[in-house]
């Protein structure tokens, strides 16, 4: 049970990747085998670290208090990605605009979390190694969080970081070819299902 929750929290945290990689698809924007490598990676080592950290913690606990703050920690991303989804519609309606920050390089990764195709930095229509590596930051400061909360929880943190990796590499990929050939389909949908099954999986994880 605990693999399979595993596997859930994993694609849960990977559908932001998916968003990503289709953002890129329909602009046209190449991601290398090199770069969706480091985005894997950088995903998998952020949800490793932090699920280590998580354990530390999860030691100096109580444990059903263990278990109840990682469950509300998941709840609160969850929740969260509610809120994003949702800021998104409004500044597709204009009723809100980008933050953009001047303060670097913190501002440059708020925005390319606001909007993937800040990330290529040189418009050469290919993300590089270097550009991999600030995309890669961007969408691992989810699987931060959501490591924590999981190691509260009690998840296996080999098994959840293999599976996190293994998942955006694939939803990077399958993203991808999705908007090459879905250019009208809306994105926001990703984030509301990748905040649906982090809660779910947070009140799962207090019974």
């Amino acid at each position: 049970m605990d693999e399979l929750s595993a596997l859930v929290l994993a694609l849960a945290v990977s559908l932001d990747s998916l968003g990503v990689g289709f953002a890129y698809g329909a602009k046209k924007v190449r991601i290398p085998p090199v770069s969706l490598c480091l985005l894997s990676g950088l995903s998998m080592a952020a949800m490793y670290s932090s699920m280590l950290a998580g354990r530390v913690l999860a030691g100096l606990l109580p444990a059903a208090s263990s278990r109840w703050l990682g469950g509300a920690i998941l709840i609160g991303m969850g929740l969260s990605s509610f809120f994003t989804a949702w800021r998104s519609q409004r500044k597709k309606t204009g009723e809100d605009k980008l933050l953009s920050l001047r303060i670097r390089p913190l501002g440059l990764i708020i925005q390319v979390i606001e909007e993937p195709g800040r990330a290529d930095l040189d418009a050469s229509g290919e993300i590089s190694s270097g550009e991999a590596v600030l995309l890669g930051a961007a969408l691992a400061l989810d699987a931060l969080g959501a490591g924590l909360g999981a190691a509260l929880t009690a998840f296996p943190p080999f098994i959840t970081s293999a599976l996190v990796g293994g998942a955006a590499l694939c939803t990077l990929k399958v993203g991808q070819g999705l908007g090459q050939r879905l250019l009208r389909l809306e994105t926001s949908w990703a984030t509301l299902v990748h905040g649906a099954l982090l809660v779910a999986l947070g009140f799962y994880r207090l019974l």
